[in-house]
């Protein structure tokens, strides 16, 4: 009998990921939360659809009930001032779930947080870390995982702006810090190198990084790619980065 994993967060890149790669391992059935808002339909095969309003306790812990594990991705609503409130609550719901229903390993989308390590209100991170760290409180059987950017992020949000026939500039504030970044899909895959190896990952927390690169050397590297276009790292610091983060 296969194990149930549901997977909060099954709306988005990383958690569809995530849900194709435990579906093809064979081994696990999964049931794939979505938000009540999401309109769209997941369309993968042998996926168990639920709609949960994660701000409800009932509807979560009966998202829940059943599960060997579960793959928890907290939402960040940028555009609502109590967006960091708002997350820790959800994140809160499922872990207190996952208690009541004695869920046997939970991995959990982690960040760090930026809050504590540089005096920067990064609301998505400062939530995720401190969803983890009440799981660790109330004693959940976790595995964290700290993800960096996805290479993906350079098709929408990173999306290099052009400034002549042939030139374009990468807008990121990380003047020239390394950079972790990683394929959103290749999350999937570790995710269920976790859960099928429980007894080495369980109570740690594991950052990953497929690549470690600066603005420049990415830029760089889609220059080779994409002759005769060229790219270039339009240097914006930390200055920048703190406004960003800050929202100002």
């Amino acid at each position: 009998m296969s194990m149930l994993i549901t997977v909060f967060g099954a709306d988005g890149r990383q958690g569809q990921s995530v849900v194709h790669r435990l579906v093809n391992d064979g081994k696990f059935s999964v049931r794939a939360v979505l938000s009540n808002n999401n309109r769209n339909a997941l369309a993968i095969g042998r996926v168990e659809i639920t709609r949960c309003d994660l701000g409800d306790k009932d509807a979560v812990q009966q998202a829940v009930c059943g599960s060997y594990g579960c793959f928890v991705l907290t939402r960040t609503e940028v555009s609502r001032p109590d967006a960091t409130e708002k997350e820790i609550r959800e994140g809160k719901n499922i872990a207190d779930a996952c208690a009541l229903h004695k869920v046997s390993h939970v991995v959990v989308s982690t960040q760090l947080n930026t809050e504590r390590a540089l005096g920067i209100v990064a609301r998505n991170m400062v939530a995720k870390a401190m969803v983890e760290e009440y799981m660790r409180e109330i004693c959940l059987p976790v595995t964290g995982l700290i993800i960096p950017c996805y290479y993906e992020h350079f098709l929408d949000v990173f999306k290099p702006y052009k400034t002549g026939p042939s030139d374009y500039e990468i807008a990121v504030p990380m003047g020239t810090h390394v950079w972790d970044i990683i394929s959103v899909d290749d999350v999937g895959e570790v995710v269920r190198h976790v859960f099928n190896n429980k007894t080495q990952y369980l109570n740690k927390t594991l950052s990953l990084a497929g690549d470690k690169l600066t603005i420049k050397e990415i830029a760089d590297i889609l220059t080779r790619q994409l002759a005769p276009r060229k790219f270039k790292d339009k240097q914006s610091g930390p200055k920048i980065q703190r406004q960003l983060y800050q929202g100002n």
